[in-house]
């Protein structure tokens, strides 16, 4: 068992050329992770930039760029587009229960931070202990 994105497990499949790998979320949920692309408003580029991010977004690129990395894609317009396997896979595209028990990632305050790594801490020192 190990944390990982959820795609993956394609890759490492894909890698080894295997099927053995898989992605579960636990039943109480999980982290929902967003990616995000962003022109910095000091580029020197800014309209090539905004040019290519146009492109992204056409439906037909952001369908086969969903397809291509077999990844949520965030163009609505692009849906129709995809493949039913890849809109019926939950690693990809959740149920509402799965959601619902998600959580998107916070910014933790120094207490939490200081608590996990006395956890980690801990945990280190039994490892090295075996």
């Amino acid at each position: 068992m190990a944390l990982a994105y959820s795609g993956d497990h394609y890759i490492l499949n894909d890698v080894q050329g295997t099927d053995h790998w898989g992605f579960v979320t636990p039943q109480e949920g999980s982290s929902i992770w967003i990616d995000c692309i962003a022109v910095v408003a000091g580029s020197k580029q800014r309209d090539e930039a905004l040019l290519f991010l146009a492109f992204l977004n056409r439906a037909d690129i952001a369908a086969l760029n969903s397809s291509q990395i077999w990844s949520a894609t965030p163009v609505e317009q692009a849906l129709p587009l995809l493949d039913a396997e890849l809109l019926n896979d939950t690693s990809v595209y959740p149920d509402t229960k799965t959601l619902q028990g998600s959580e998107f990632y916070e910014n933790i305050d120094a207490q939490n931070i200081a608590q996990r790594t006395r956890m980690l801490r801990a945990l280190e020192k039994h490892h090295d202990a075996q």
